[in-house]
């Protein structure tokens, strides 16, 4: 099983806080982790994950999906090496390594 961690940084003290974890073994999980401490800093639920409680899917949930370029750009590789991406099929190294800076989640293996 393949684990990633889910951070949030509040925009305010820019402190991180581990909010959940995304699984994958044969099919994706997300659960959320204890947020009551980032909660008070002003995080509020996913939208794609409205309620506490442990999500599954077959397919890489939209919200984390929309993380990986396309491999229908043509920039796709020249994206990829930027971000220091070795193997450009492991969507879990690129999820990792293609993090945005403006955004507030970032995923981490543990």
């Amino acid at each position: 099983m393949n684990v990633l961690g889910v951070f949030w940084t509040s925009p305010t003290d820019t402190k991180r806080y581990l909010i959940g974890r995304l699984y994958r073994s044969d099919c994706y999980y997300f659960e959320y982790c204890d947020t009551a401490e980032a909660e008070r800093s002003g995080f509020t639920l996913l939208p794609a994950f409205p309620h506490l409680g442990k999500y599954r899917s077959n397919y890489l949930f939209p919200t984390f999906a929309g993380r990986i370029p396309s491999e229908k750009r043509t920039d796709r590789s020249e994206i990829l090496n930027a971000c220091g991406v070795q193997d450009h099929d492991n969507e879990w190294e690129i999820l990792v390594k293609s993090q945005s800076a403006t955004d507030l989640l970032t995923l981490e293996y543990e």
